[in-house]
């Protein structure tokens, strides 16, 4: 471990520097890591009356653990989520059928709206 990477005992974060340094994306995903049943971001330490920050040991080791754990890879700091994140509910053949069924049947929908050709109930009592 080199001197950037040592943790100084009651070195805090705050949020500026969780985003800019790509910990967390933004402030609602930071407030939802916090309520996540499995391995929650650690809670903030209250500074002031409006201020909170983190303590730079616990998020360190909760990053370390988030990146042990991801069956694919660590989540990149910064820039784009990688393909193989991205693509992991459509991979599925079982899934990408279904999607396309839901997508067939939502587009005939629309255009025997478009029509006027519709079946319901309350059309025929119209």
């Amino acid at each position: 471990m080199n001197e950037r990477d040592a943790v100084q005992p009651y070195q805090l974060f705050r949020v500026d520097h969780l985003l800019a340094n790509g910990i967390v994306s933004s402030r609602s995903t930071l407030r939802r890591l916090m309520r996540r049943a499995v391995d929650p971001f650690p809670q903030p330490i209250h500074i002031g009356p409006n201020s909170r920050a983190w303590d730079a040991g616990e998020v360190t080791a909760w990053v370390k653990r988030q990146k042990e754990t991801c069956p694919r890879g660590p989540m990149p700091v910064h820039g784009t989520i990688p393909t193989h994140h991205r693509r992991t509910a459509v991979a599925d053949p079982a899934l990408r059928a279904l999607v396309a069924e839901i997508v067939k049947q939502t587009i005939a929908e629309m255009e025997r709206d478009r029509s006027g050709d519709d079946d319901s109930p309350i059309a025929a009592a119209g």
